[in-house]
């Protein structure tokens, strides 16, 4: 009893300095329990940057941004305890943070987000990192290669070029790419949807474990493989000149013919797709 008494005054009492400071601050102050009571402001900042070929990030909790613009700079709107290194070395940016997960005792947190520019017409050699927890948007950029990991997030993708080879792995969040061009770019998803509109996809292999995925208006170049272990795959409008599908649980329909397990048309082309299901539909139309 007098333990819950004594836990219930330290509560209140931390809630009442939370209040406090909230207050004279414009609620831009929070107390954060990590490790003991910290005092956390908000921090916002952006910095011009040294122009750069590579970008690398290994963060935590963010949400990150890249797009073209007039210079190169990093917008970082986040708390001072959570804000990240930001280094330059031999045209490599690299950006991280340490995790930073505290339990929120006072008015409630910034949400952490990067916004990194770059001028128009920027081609960069490679886009890489590792990001747990937290979406990606990238937005009319040309690249040579990607390599991202996002834990847990989404990537949304306009207007990305990728013109070597590219590795996407997403292991619970939506992948949506639109009026791109990805060359022999792999992605996996373990959970989660997959949704292509209007773009290119040169050779490649789009896989999902667990979810959805759907192609509008995409052109396949070369030899583009789509595989699916629990989900839907459904293709509109593609442009390419052969097909190869087959699936273990799940009906087949290409532009009006129908199986159940395989069906094929100009299997040989030089430009088809190879779709394979485990369990659930294949459905081609115009």
């Amino acid at each position: 009893m007098k333990k819950s008494i004594i836990i219930g005054t330290i509560l209140t009492a931390i809630g009442l300095l939370a209040a406090l400071i909230g207050l004279a601050s414009g609620a831009s102050t929070d107390l954060v329990w990590q490790n003991g009571v910290k005092i956390d402001r908000s921090y916002q900042a952006t910095k011009k940057l040294k122009k750069f070929n590579q970008l690398t990030l290994n963060t935590d909790g963010y949400d990150v941004s890249i797009q073209t613009g007039t210079t190169f700079k990093v917008e970082i709107n986040s708390s001072k305890l959570s804000r990240p290194t930001i280094s330059q070395s031999n045209g490599n940016l690299t950006i991280s943070n340490k995790q930073f997960d505290p339990i929120n005792v006072g008015f409630g947190r910034v949400e952490p987000r990067l916004t990194i520019t770059v001028p128009t017409g920027t081609k960069l050699a490679a886009i890489k990192g590792v990001l747990n927890g937290g979406d990606v948007n990238i937005d009319t950029l040309e690249t040579k290669q990607v390599q991202l990991e996002v834990a847990t997030g989404s990537l949304e993708a306009r207007n990305l070029n990728i013109t070597d080879n590219g590795q996407l792995t997403l292991n619970n969040g939506q992948l949506e790419v639109k009026n791109s061009t990805l060359t022999n770019t792999i992605s996996d998803l373990h959970n989660g949807s997959t949704e292509f509109d209007n773009s290119t996809l040169v050779g490649g292999t789009l896989e999902s474990r667990n979810g959805a995925q759907e192609f509008d208006n995409v052109t396949f170049k070369q030899v583009v493989n789509i595989k699916n272990r629990n989900g839907k795959i459904e293709i509109e409008s593609p442009v390419t000149d052969g097909y190869r599908l087959s699936s273990d649980n799940g009906n087949i329909q290409l532009f009006g013919r129908h199986a159940s397990h395989e069906l094929s048309e100009n299997a040989t082309a030089t430009n088809r797709i190879v779709a394979t299901n485990r369990n659930g539909k294949i459905e081609i139309d115009d």
